[in-house]
C-alpha cells in the first residue's frame, strides 16, 4: 500500500533501478526520495511510515492506515482537492494489485473531497492520579466534571476518591473492600459501591455509609433514571445454584431475578461488568463464562415488557478474557478494554449492531478500564507501565546493585482519536527499583 500511495503523489515509483535485482536491492537498503513539495508534511509522514523498512514499525492493518488518512480529512480537504496530483506511470497491474490500488484511490478520494475530519491538535492529555499503588476504576460524574476512583492501599482498606477536574487534589470520601468501579445517583449527590457484605452509597461529602443491600456481590449497576439497581451475586449463604442477575427496583427494595434467567450456579464468577446504557434500555454484561469471554446485550426492563431478546455481541472478536465495558451517549457503541497480557489491551470502540471493532488507543502501556465521559468526549483510563531494572550480583555476601537504570516511561493514550501512537506524549516515571512492579493511572483526554 505504501508503494502504491507513493506512486499515486510522486507520479513515479519510489524505487526504480535498471533491473529488478537492483530493485529490490534498493527496497531493502535504500531510502525512500522525498515525495514533492506540494504534498502535505502530514500525509507524506503516513506514506513514508507505510514504508518502513521494519515491519513493526509500519500501520498492522488496512483500517489503521484508513484511520490515520481519514484523520487529515479535516485539514487538508480544502487546499489538497486543488491541487493537481502527477498522473501515475500506466501499468499493467495484477488483479491484486489492482484491488489494492482501488482502495488507495478511495481512501485518497475520501482524504481530498470529505470536509469533515478530526483535529488531532485539539486533544488534551490530563493525568488525573498516579503513584506506585493501583488508582483505577474511574467513573464520571452525571455532569461530567468530577471522578470518582479506588486508590489501592496496601495493608490498609482501600479508598474511594472524587476528583474535580478543576482541582488540584482529590478529596477521601470512603475506605472499604472495594469491587469494581463505584457509580453516581443520577443527581450526582450520592456514590454506590459494591464492598465486602453489600451494595453500599455515600455522600460525595463523605459521612456515614449506608448499606443499600446486604449480600455478597461481585458487580452492580444503577440505571440513568435511578429507578433500578442491577446487580450479580456472588452465592448465597448455603452455596446453592442460584441466578446470578437481579433486579432491585426502587434500589433498595427486594430483588427479583431477571427474567429470562441466563446464568445460574454456585459459585461467583469474576470479571463481571454490568452497564445500563444511556437510554436505559439495555444492560451491557461482560464477563467470563465456561466458554470463555462473553458479552451479552439485556433489553430492559425484562420479562413480559421486554423489547428483544437477550443476546451475545462480538462473539468472534474479543479474547478468552472479559473486558471492561462503557457505553457511547448513542446506547450503541461500547468502548472495551481487554486486560493484559493481550495485544488487544488497549481501548477498542465496538458497534453492538455490526459486531465492528475499531481502536482508540495504540502505546506500550497496558490501558484498560476505561469509562466515557456523560457527553462522549472525554474517556477517563486506567494507565499500567511495566518496567525492569538491569541487577549484578556482585556475590553471596553483597547486595545487589542497580547495572543499568532506564527511564521508565508511561505513555498518556487519547481517548480518539487512535492514531498516530506519537500523539501519546511519555511522561517520566523513572523511579528505580529491583525487579519489577506495575505502575496505575488514571487519565482523560478530551478533545
Amino acid at each position: 500500500m505504501g508503494l502504491i500511495l507513493y506512486e499515486m503523489l510522486a507520479g513515479k515509483l519510489a524505487f526504480e533501478r535498471p533491473s529488478a535485482i537492483e530493485t529490490m536491492n534498493a527496497i531493502l537498503r535504500d531510502e525512500v526520495p522525498d515525495l514533492p513539495a506540494t504534498v502535505p508534511p502530514a500525509l507524506q509522514g503516513i506514506v513514508m511510515h507505510c514504508l518502513e523498512k521494519e515491519p513493526s514499525q509500519r500501520y498492522q492493518s488496512a483500517q489503521d492506515l484508513a484511520f490515520a488518512l481519514r484523520t487529515l480529512s479535516g485539514s487538508t480537504a480544502t487546499s489538497a482537492a486543488a491541487r493537481p496530483i502527477p498522473k501515475p506511470h500506466r501499468r499493467l497491474l495484477p488483479a491484486a494489485v489492482a484491488l489494492l490500488c482501488a482502495f488507495a484511490i478511495y481512501t485518497l478520494a475520501g482524504l481530498f473531497l470529505t470536509s469533515r475530519g478530526i483535529d488531532l491538535a485539539a486533544y488534551r492529555f490530563t493525568p488525573v492520579a498516579s503513584g506506585s499503588t493501583e488508582q483505577g476504576n474511574a467513573s464520571w460524574s452525571p455532569d461530567g466534571n468530577s471522578l470518582a476512583y479506588i486508590k489501592t492501599n496496601p495493608g490498609a482498606l482501600n479508598s474511594l476518591m472524587i476528583r474535580s477536574l478543576e482541582a488540584m487534589l482529590p478529596v477521601t470520601v470512603a475506605r472499604a473492600e472495594f469491587n469494581g468501579a463505584p457509580f453516581w445517583s443520577p443527581d450526582g449527590a450520592r456514590l454506590m459501591f459494591v464492598a465486602r457484605g453489600g451494595i453500599y452509597s455515600v455522600s460525595r461529602a463523605g459521612g456515614v455509609q449506608q448499606q443499600v443491600l446486604k449480600a455478597e456481590y461481585v458487580a452492580a449497576a444503577l440505571s440513568p433514571d435511578g429507578r433500578s439497581l442491577a446487580d450479580w451475586l456472588s452465592q448465597d449463604e448455603k452455596k446453592r445454584s442460584i441466578p446470578k442477575l437481579w433486579i432491585s427496583s426502587p434500589p433498595g427494595s427486594a430483588p427479583r431475578k431477571y427474567e429470562p434467567v441466563i446464568w445460574q450456579s454456585n459459585g461467583a464468577t469474576q470479571p463481571v461488568y454490568l452497564r445500563f446504557s444511556p437510554d436505559s434500555r439495555q444492560l451491557a454484561v461482560s464477563l467470563n463464562g465456561n466458554g470463555g469471554a462473553e458479552l451479552w446485550l439485556l433489553p430492559f426492563p425484562d420479562g413480559t415488557a421486554a423489547h428483544g431478546k437477550p443476546h451475545r455481541v462480538f462473539q468472534s472478536s474479543i479474547p478468552s478474557w472479559a473486558p471492561s465495558i462503557s457505553w457511547m451517549p448513542d446506547s450503541r457503541h461500547l468502548v472495551l478494554a481487554f486486560a493484559a497480557p493481550y495485544k488487544m489491551s488497549q481501548l477498542w470502540m465496538g458497534d453492538t449492531r455490526t459486531g465492528a471493532l475499531a481502536p482508540i488507543t495504540s502505546g506500550e502501556s497496558d490501558v484498560s478500564r476505561g469509562a466515557v465521559s456523560p457527553d462522549g468526549n472525554r474517556i477517563a483510563y486506567d494507565s499500567v507501565k511495566y518496567d525492569e531494572d538491569l541487577v549484578q550480583s556482585l556475590s553471596k555476601a553483597q547486595w545487589s546493585t542497580p547495572f543499568s537504570r532506564p527511564a521508565a516511561t508511561s505513555r498518556q493514550p487519547h481517548g480518539r482519536p487512535p492514531r498516530p501512537s506519537s500523539l501519546m506524549p511519555p511522561t517520566a516515571m523513572g523511579v528505580p527499583r529491583f525487579g519489577r512492579r506495575a505502575r496505575s493511572r488514571v487519565g482523560n483526554a478530551r478533545s
